[in-house]
């Protein structure tokens, strides 16, 4: 509802009506188009930029929780919550699935703590999953070479690792 609060009109009430009926990527899609450009960028980083300086350090409990469980971590979220709560984020290698290199990376033993973002960084919303046309793009046959290149190695590590799922939604 926050990007429809930014159109007027018809548009408004078109991603108000998806909203509504629970179809948050149809939502998500209608006002990436009515917004198109630099305001649809400009509200995603409304959206999911964080003030950091505002939260209290009680906040970094859980995230800070997660990386006690491992040094490799796959998070859905765009935003930099769980490098904020790293205790060392200079040293922690954080990236999305344009950065081919550390995906290759991701899935051998070594001491480096690594966040790879799979639906992509607020810092990059060119790349960021949230539209049906960006979910499509991820994980389609054809995807283009860094979304195959991301999708083949999520296979892998879903293949030989563990995975503990925390939250998934934008519930």
């Amino acid at each position: 509802t926050n990007a429809a609060d930014k159109l007027k009109g018809e548009d408004r009430q078109l991603v108000k009506l998806q909203v509504s009926r629970g179809k948050l990527q149809r939502a998500a899609q209608e006002a990436q188009e009515l917004l198109s450009g630099r305001p649809w960028f400009e509200f995603l980083n409304s959206q999911f930029s964080i003030d950091f300086k505002q939260l209290d350090d009680d906040c970094k409990a859980l995230p800070q929780a997660i990386w006690q469980l491992s040094n490799r971590v796959v998070t859905l979220n765009y935003d930099r919550v769980l490098e904020w709560a790293h205790e060392e984020p200079t040293n922690l290698c954080v990236f999305d699935n344009s950065n081919l290199t550390q995906l290759a990376e991701f899935a051998r033993t070594s001491d480096q703590e690594m966040l790879w973002h799979l639906h992509g960084k607020i810092e990059h919303p060119e790349h960021m999953v949230l539209t049906p046309q960006s979910y499509h793009r991820l994980y389609q046959e054809n995807a283009e070479e860094y979304y195959e290149a991301a999708l083949s190695k999520f296979r892998e590590v879903v293949s030989n690792k563990t995975l503990l799922f925390i939250g998934c939604s934008l519930d």
